[in-house]
Order: structure tokens, then C-alpha cells, then sequence
């Protein structure tokens, strides 16, 4: 197997740099928690003096110009409890499109990380598990790095070489910082990024621009007779280790004390660890760093849970200013429904409905809640934001809008829609535009002011047509006798009393009567006619004299 490890540093302040819409802000910028301490600095920061573990009192006076987020990573109460949470799980979902096995990454700040599918903090119950799994296996997490099987994902991107410049493209697009390196494990892979001359071991974690590790950029131009292959696929794991022996200790995953330690033995690199004697070496620090350089060099396997696209869909997203009018939830709503289309296009899947939740600045106030119904079977971000813009233009926002929480109800597989459910769906051709045409005037109007006609199993013209709602279904299926019959599409909804001289019988009678066992029988002869203004007019005839039914 072959592994692409990308390092974010300080991937935690660069994601919610990204969700708030900060990454083309050049002031710097720095984390802290309630208590006043600096937990991450980018380098702007860092330039000028700012480190982690300062206060932010110390950091403000040595950079006037420092921008402060909060960020308190063991509050169980606080939305930032669910941050590092929702940074990977967004991290994963947009790199599961350059390949099906994703090893998410684990915040250097937050301690999420994935166990059996799921997010599992290391400050919650499961922290004595994930020790007993480190016990077992062996410690091999280096922290903010994302790791992808890209060996089988050459072919789909024109090469190794292609499918790093897309993925460092797509980074870049988010407006993230990241390191890039090749290796035959997961974490040689990993440990490879730390040997980027960018990446400065004293400095705050933040990477002063976007990199590439220099394994890599030697190998960018694919070879021409290894065509779709990297040259870093012809480099030996014992080159990549014949590297790794140089890199210092402190960035290799050592549990405990075990760093301090192998520094008072005079170890600082890994080279100098990986020449010690094994059964020494596991006499003194147990058997956990003895299958993590076991794995290193792959003499061990190296299981690890895969990143998995979750069944429900559900996108919670903190705007950076309150917003009091629609037109300013526009370019939010936009960027959750270009990862919804991401969402979708992974899973093979369109949606039916969503649930747009907009909470407002008090949080006593129940939210506006919107339901978006896409009879069609949407897919693409353009089509599901044109229905939502339409229904926004009819609300009232009662109160500064902070939160918008987008949730996905109904999904339909396109794979699995026939022909005739497509024709259904109104994908294709005129039906299309008539389904698209009513999901419009619905999101626009309202469920209830649009509406259909349909039929009941009723003689008279005012009981057997009906007007429903769009999203009612029909009574009752159309009679195939009906279809053949002369009837108006324009009934009023009252017969009009006429005058013999205002119209002139063409066609007819026709007889109906209603059923016999009601109370007032009604029998009436219908006529088609011309109206003295020109027009065609179904009208009747009874005892009481003649009347208007509809108009032709």
C-alpha cells in the first residue's frame, strides 16, 4: 500500500479560520481558552513574539494587531466542545473524493479521534480505551494528519502526481495550509511531513505558507516509463527510513515520560531509538513502542479504522455577525449547499427534502424552521439554493439570525430509479419544467395556495372536480370513460343564472343526475354553447331555468 500524508499544523485554528470566512484576513490570529492562555498562533503571530502558553494579556501588548477566537476544549457545555468534531469530520468528507480509505486525522488541541466509525474524545469515558488499544497495538498517531490510501487512486487522477497537485489545489481552495509526503506506512507516511524545512519545531505549529514535503516535490513530474506512477513509488520503505533516521524524537508518538527519558539516555533522534537493542528497548518502555517500530517498518500490520460517510445528513454552521435580513444568509447558505452537493455526489444519492433551521440571537425564541421539498430529486447546489431563496423572500426574521443548521430528511438512490420514476420525478423534458415550475410557485407561494385538479367518484360537476393541494394526493384515479366527454376546464364556483337570448344551444342535452337516494335528487340537462360575447360555455338546464356551469 501506498499512503498520502497531509499535515495541517494548527489544523484547528486554520478550520475555523475557513468557517469564518477568514482565511483572506491577513491581521494574525491566535486561539485561547476562557482562562486567558494562547493554545494555538499562526505565523503572523508567531513573527512577532506570540507563543503558546502566553497569556493574552502578554500576547496583546506584543501584537496590538491580534485577532482572538475562543476556544475551550474541555467545556462539555460550550459549542466548541463539538469543534474538533465537526473540523474533522468536514476534513474527511471533502478528502473521501480522492480516495475510499481516509484515516482521520487527530487534533493536537481537540483529542477527537475516529474508533470503530464513529468520533470518540479522548476527554470523555473512552480515553482508558483508546490507552488499552495503545497498549495493544502500539502508539502511531502523529497529531493534524490526515492519511489516504492513494496506491489503487493513481489511474482516476492520471497518476500519483495528479492526484497531489488536485488535492493541494482543493486545500488551497479551502483555504488551507498543509504539508504533503508519500510513504509505504501509514506512519512513515506521517513522520515524513515533519521533515519539511517550513515546519519549524519551536515555532506555534502554523506552517507560514502552503508546502509540499520535499519527497514529493521531487517527484512531481510523473516518469515516462512508469506511466500514471510516481518516482516515489521506485523509492525502497529502507530509503524512506534511511530519511526518517535523521528526524528528531519529539515529533515521533511516544507515550508518557518516554521522551524524557530516552533524552536523559542522549536519544534525540530516531535513528539513534531505532539502533537500539529491541529487547532492551522493551524491557524499559514496553512492548507499545516496540510494535510502533514494527509498524514503522512494516514487519507488523497496521489496522486502523476508516473514515465512513455518515447515513444522516446534518451541518451545523456559527456565522461570524449577526445577520437581520435574507440576503445575508444567501453566501452561508451557498457554502452548506456546495458540501451537501459534495455530500451527495459521494454517496450517489439526490434529496427529497431538507430542514433549514435558522436560530436566532435569542436562544428563548424557537428557531424559523423551513422544509424544502424538491419533488425532482435534487442533487446539484444551484438547484437546491434556488428553491431555498424563493421561500426565504416570503419569511420575516424576528431577530438576528447567529445559527443555520441544515438537515437532509429523504434521499433517493439514482441508480435504483427506473425509467418510469424518472419520467415521474419530472427529470427530463416538459414534465420537468412543469415539476420544476411547481416546486417554485410552492416555495414561493406556500404548500397550500398552490394547487391541483383531480376527480371524485361524483356525477356533478361541482363534486367530481376538486381542488387540492399540490402535495395532497388524488382522491381517486380519473374514470377512462371521463376523458372522451366534453367538459370545461374553467368551472365556476357557482352556477350563473342566464337568459335564453344570451347564449345558443350547439350541442346537447346531456342528462345527469345526482344519486337517487339523496334527499334532493337533482336532475339537470347540459348543454355546450356560444355566448353572445363570443366565447364557449357548458351550461345547464332545470326546472328553475338556465345557468352558467364553466367555460370552455
Amino acid at each position: 500500500m501506498l499512503w498520502l500524508a497531509v499535515y495541517f499544523p494548527g489544523y484547528l485554528l486554520q478550520y475555523l479560520k475557513s468557517r469564518l470566512d477568514l482565511t483572506e484576513d491577513l491581521r494574525p490570529y491566535a486561539l485561547h481558552n476562557d482562562k486567558g492562555d494562547i493554545l494555538l498562533c499562526d505565523a503572523r503571530a508567531a513573527l512577532v513574539g506570540v507563543e503558546v502558553g502566553q497569556s493574552v494579556a502578554t500576547a496583546c501588548s506584543l501584537c496590538s494587531e491580534l485577532q482572538l477566537l475562543l476556544f475551550n476544549p474541555g467545556s462539555a457545555n460550550s459549542q466548541d466542545a463539538d469543534s474538533s468534531i465537526q473540523a474533522v469530520e468536514w476534513l474527511c468528507q471533502w478528502s473521501y473524493d480522492f480516495s475510499a480509505r481516509v484515516v482521520p486525522l487527530v487534533c493536537s488541541l481537540g483529542g477527537e479521534a475516529f474508533v470503530s466509525g464513529s468520533l470518540v474524545s479522548s476527554k470523555s469515558s473512552t480515553k482508558a480505551k483508546s490507552r488499552a488499544v495503545s497498549s495493544q497495538f502500539g502508539t502511531n498517531i502523529v497529531p493534524d494528519t490526515l492519511l489516504l490510501e492513494v496506491g489503487s487512486m493513481g489511474n482516476l487522477f492520471g497518476g500519483l502526481d495528479g492526484l497531489i497537485t488536485a488535492y493541494k489545489q482543493r486545500a488551497g481552495e479551502m483555504g488551507l495550509e498543509c504539508i504533503l509526503a508519500l510513504g509505504h506506512t501509514r506512519l512513515s507516511a506521517a513522520l515524513q511531513t515533519r521533515l519539511s524545512s517550513s515546519f519549524d519545531s519551536g515555532s506555534s505549529g502554523i506552517s507560514p505558507s502552503l508546502a509540499i514535503s520535499s519527497e514529493i516535490a521531487s517527484s512531481t513530474t510523473a516518469s515516462s516509463e512508469f506511466i500514471g506512477v510516481s518516482r516515489e513509488q521506485k523509492r525502497s520503505l529502507s530509503d524512506e527510513l534511511s530519511c526518517l533516521d535523521k528526524l528528531a524524537l519529539s515529533h515521533y508518538p511516544l507515550e508518557g515520560d518516554a521522551l524524557l527519558r530516552l533524552a536523559g539516555m542522549g536519544i534525540t533522534t530516531l535513528g539513534q531509538l531505532r539502533a537500539l537493542p529491541t529487547a532492551e528497548l522493551g524491557k524499559r518502555f514496553g512492548t507499545g513502542l516496540l510494535l510502533s517500530l514494527r509498524r514503522l517498518d512494516a514487519s507488523m500490520p497496521d489496522p486502523c479504522d476508516y473514515y465512513e460517510l455518515p447515513q444522516q445528513y446534518r451541518r451545523e454552521l456559527n456565522l461570524l455577525h449577526e445577520v437581520e435580513q435574507f440576503q445575508g444568509l444567501l453566501f452561508p447558505l451557498g457554502r452548506l449547499f456546495a458540501e451537501l452537493e459534495t455530500y451527495l455526489r459521494q454517496r450517489q444519492q439526490a434529496v427529497l427534502n431538507l430542514n433549514l433551521y435558522l436560530k436566532y440571537r435569542d436562544r428563548d425564541t424557537p428557531p424559523l424552521v423551513l422544509t424544502l421539498n424538491y419533488p425532482f430529486a435534487e442533487h446539484r447546489a444551484d438547484g437546491l439554493m434556488a428553491l431555498c431563496r424563493l421561500q426565504l423572500e416570503r419569511q420575516t426574521l424576528f431577530q438576528p439570525v447567529t445559527d443555520i443548521v441544515l438537515e437532509a430528511l429523504r434521499f433517493v438512490e439514482p441508480a435504483n430509479i427506473s425509467a418510469s420514476q424518472s419520467r415521474a420525478l419530472g427529470r427530463d423534458g416538459k414534465q420537468g419544467d412543469i415539476r420544476r415550475l411547481q416546486a417554485s410557485l410552492q416555495a414561493r407561494l406556500g404548500d397550500a395556495c398552490v394547487l391541483k385538479l383531480t376527480v371524485a367518484d361524483a356525477h356533478l360537476p361541482e363534486r367530481a372536480n376538486l381542488a387540492l393541494p399540490a402535495t395532497q394526493p388524488p382522491v381517486q384515479q380519473m374514470n377512462p370513460l371521463s376523458l372522451h366527454a366534453c367538459r370545461p376546464c374553467w368551472l365556476l364556483p357557482e352556477p350563473c343564472e342566464l337568459e335564453a337570448s344570451e347564449v345558443v344551444l350547439l350541442k346537447g342535452p346531456e342528462r345527469i343526475d345526482s344519486p337517487w337516494w339523496e334527499d334532493k335528487a337533482v336532475s339537470r340537462d347540459y348543454y355546450l354553447a356560444r355566448h353572445q360575447g363570443g366565447g364557449y360555455c357548458w351550461v345547464y338546464r332545470t326546472a328553475e331555468g338556465l345557468f352558467l356551469q364553466g367555460w370552455f
